[in-house]
């Protein structure tokens, strides 16, 4: 019975790396290939990471100015308060420009402490110095039993193509039976 679990033979080839690889012993000539392999190993790893490092770079530089929207450069988020007579209410309405290829505006509108079980219809005025005109209805905001309301309009880019390049004085308002119950002071919107 053989003193090792198992007993190697070599080709003539096997024969004469081994001896060429001037190592004092077998298990040294067998060590220094397997370090050498595991080198090669590891650059072949390295390329790879850097292939697929380049790899999802162009694929970012390439698609990226394709499939992202750039905020609006001109006319940013503004915050505008709604006001009114009544001491507990409070609102506000939101106005987004992305300027994306999808959405070009958005805005949302939030009302607390107003009439309960209310309908208010959101209309867009624009201002100037002698009168208030109106331009567009938005959307519409029902309030709950505690008076409080939210809604949304989207405009897409296609909608605001026709106002591309103006600049307006315009205000929200919050019309109940056709009275203005709420309005937002006066701001300066400009559309790209």
């Amino acid at each position: 019975m053989s003193k090792y679990l198992f007993e190697a033979s070599y080709t003539p080839d096997g024969v004469a790396g081994l001896k060429g690889a001037s190592a004092s012993s077998r298990a040294e000539a067998v060590n220094d290939m397997a370090t050498a392999n595991s080198r090669a190993s590891g650059q072949r790893r390295g390329n790879m990471k850097w292939l697929t490092g380049v790899s999802v770079l162009v694929a970012v530089l390439a698609l990226g100015p394709a499939v992202t929207a750039s905020a609006d450069g001109v006319y940013h988020t503004e915050r505008l308060e709604f006001v009114g007579s009544d001491a507990d209410f409070h609102g506000q309405v939101i106005n987004i420009h992305p300027n994306g290829p999808v959405n070009g505006a958005l805005e949302r509108y939030q009302i607390a402490g107003a009439a309960p079980q209310a309908s208010y219809d959101v209309w867009i005025q624009f201002c100037n110095s002698k009168a208030f005109a109106d331009f567009m209805r938005t959307t519409g905001i029902a309030t709950n039993r505690q008076g409080d309301g939210h809604a949304r309009a989207k405009f897409t880019a296609a909608q605001l193509e026709p106002f591309s390049g103006a600049t307006v004085s315009i205000r929200w308002v919050l019309k109940s039976g056709g009275a203005i119950a709420y309005a937002t002071a006066c701001t300066t919107v400009t559309i790209d």
